[in-house]
């Protein structure tokens, strides 16, 4: 069923956003299951919930631009029995929304899926203030809720499958950026465990990169193995809870992990691989590659990512500088 529904919206298509996957998926779950609600902050048409509403307008909510409202509506409507999924720009819904995520969803371990949409640099044009850079570390610091991280189109719809499978809070962040899809329709996605899309053993260095960047992260390993330098490549999809066995297990075979990610080096995915490192006694160097502590501004997505060094060329330079340390 899920298969069906993966190639149904693919369609031999290579490139797609993953809010363009989440709103036609959701479209098609809430067909399968009538506990499905979305709620939605007067932006139908950029978080693609319009596909949804169009399908089942009775089980949609426009609240308006009401963050706290939203929240509050979807742990209501969790409480009857209800799968609220509420969504907005990940800045808004995270940072207007927190308090109520914090003290009803989380606390109360409420079945609400988050939804983030408009994350990292890849926002675009919208500039800063709707440039969600710090979302990762705002979730990672709430008990119970689970983070979701999709890298393509295809990882997109399994994760909201999951998502709407696990009895509790789950957030999925989401890019607005038309991106490359890296997966076949027939994955299998384990959200408790990361995905090697390279393999690490017998490399000298590991890359671990989430949403968007794992494509580029590809793109590095394989222009670092023309150097001759075998590069694994680990799609991190899932950044709470993280497989730290896994991560362990890598470390202990590489000299150096890099990560990769459009957010904030500060309390995003580098800092959870850290936090893991520091559990155990291993052999690589942890390096982070993300934005350094600051705000985004207006520009295309390929502007933006080369004035923050978040391009393939930028990311190349940087490994080959941290691997003359090594």
């Amino acid at each position: 069923m899920i298969q069906d529904i993966v190639t149904h919206i693919i369609n031999a298509k290579t490139h797609l956003s993953t809010r363009d996957a989440f709103g036609l998926a959701l479209a098609e779950f809430g067909k399968l299951d009538k506990r499905i609600v979305v709620i939605d902050g007067d932006l139908s048409q950029s978080t693609r919930t319009q596909h949804f509403a169009n399908c089942h307008p009775e089980r949609f909510f426009n609240v308006g631009i009401a963050e706290q409202n939203m929240v509050s509506i979807g742990a209501g409507l969790a409480t009857c029995g209800k799968i609220p999924i509420v969504v907005t720009y990940a800045t808004f819904l995270i940072g207007r929304g927190l308090d109520q995520i914090r003290n009803m969803v989380s606390y109360c371990n409420l079945n609400v899926k988050l939804i983030g949409s408009h994350v990292g640099l890849a926002t675009g044009e919208d500039g800063g203030t709707h440039q969600a850079l710090e979302d990762i570390g705002v979730v990672r610091g709430l008990p119970r809720v689970v983070l979701l991280s999709p890298s393509d189109a295809v990882e997109t719809i399994y994760a909201l499958y999951t998502a709407l499978n696990i009895e509790g809070p789950v957030y999925i962040r989401l890019s607005r950026e038309n991106s490359r899809i890296i997966h076949e329709n027939q994955y299998h996605f384990d959200y408790l465990q990361p995905e090697v899309m390279r393999d690490y053993v017998g490399a000298k260095l590991a890359i671990f990169a989430t949403g968007t960047m794992v494509a580029r992260a590809l793109d590095v390993a394989d222009l670092l193995e023309r150097r001759e330098i075998e590069t694994g490549v680990i799609n991190v999809h899932t950044i709470k809870p993280l497989a730290t066995e896994s991560i362990e297990k890598i470390a202990n075979e590489v000299d150096l992990i890099i990560t990769i990610e459009d957010h904030n080096i500060i309390g995003g995915l580098g800092t959870a691989i850290a936090d893991v490192l520091a559990k155990y006694s291993t052999q690589a160097v942890l390096r982070k590659i993300g934005i350094e502590d600051t705000f985004g501004e207006s520009g295309s997505v390929d502007e933006l990512y080369s004035k923050y060094n978040l391009t393939t060329d930028s990311i190349l330079k940087r490994i080959e500088k941290e691997l003359e340390t090594i």
